[in-house]
């Protein structure tokens, strides 16, 4: 999986949010540096997470669902903290639960 396969990130429907999950879950926190990219369009920590919580926006019935809205929303924060302060552990329970929630799970 390269970032370039996923036009640089962007999240345009519920398949490249999936993508962005799974690149999250293997790279994250140090995500590879890629030489197509200028600095300041490298994948960083906080931009994965900034465009995890934006292509929420594409999961049909998520907004509907003020609850399961909450739960993905609230695991997306806490997996960025965890991964944030080095407990890959903690944030990879988390980014699998949130695929779990909003896909049902395994690929």
């Amino acid at each position: 999986m390269c970032w370039e396969g996923m036009a640089y990130g962007l999240v345009r429907d519920e398949a490249t949010l999936r993508e962005l999950l799974s690149f999250v879950l293997i790279y994250a926190p140090n995500f590879p540096k890629e030489d197509f990219l200028a600095p300041e369009d490298q994948i960083t920590l906080d931009s994965a997470f900034r465009r995890l919580r934006d292509g929420l926006v594409f999961v049909r019935g998520l907004r509907s669902d003020a609850e399961r809205y909450r739960s993905v929303c609230q695991n997306l924060e806490r997996a960025h903290r965890c991964f944030a302060v080095g407990d890959r552990r903690g944030g990879t329970d988390l980014i699998q639960a949130v695929d779990a929630e909003l896909f049902g799970g395994a690929q």
